[in-house]
């Protein structure tokens, strides 16, 4: 993970793929001095992604880093700040994700210029018409 190749993790609930993803990744952002929003960590749930808040906040402080949430649910004044002063991890939705990508109020350049990681959540994939079953990944992270 800290050489940057992209890693798959899986592990069942409860298993300790949030901080498996994000210790290394801490860890990059302070040896490798990266600045501005590093990483985004894309998740489909709202509930979770606001679980997750907390305990990443905490990690980050560590560091001095800044953990925040983008979703539906968050206020237009809280988003604005965002955009102000990008943190370093941004959690959010697919959605979400894809309305700042679109967006016409996200200054683009400006928000993703220093963007070295996303990680994905809950990826799920389609089978092929070779395969039979359908799959889930959890806490896919790619450098």
């Amino acid at each position: 993970m800290l050489d940057g190749a992209d890693v798959l993790l899986l592990a069942p609930t409860a298993g300790g793929k949030t901080e498996a993803a994000v210790f290394p990744l801490l860890t990059a952002m302070e040896q490798q001095r990266w600045s501005g929003l590093s990483v985004i960590y894309v998740c489909p749930l709202k509930a979770l992604l606001n679980n997750l808040l907390p305990r990443l906040e905490h990690y980050a402080s560590w560091l001095g880093w800044r953990v925040a949430v983008w979703h539906g649910d968050v206020t237009a004044s809280a988003r604005q700040r965002i955009l102000r002063e990008p943190p370093d991890v941004l959690l959010t939705t697919p959605e979400s994700l894809e309305a700042m990508l679109i967006g016409l109020r996200v200054e683009h350049g400006r928000m993703f210029s220093d963007l070295r990681t996303i990680v994905v959540d809950e990826a799920r994939y389609t089978p092929s018409p070779a395969t039979t079953e359908a799959g889930t990944c959890s806490r896919c992270w790619s450098a």
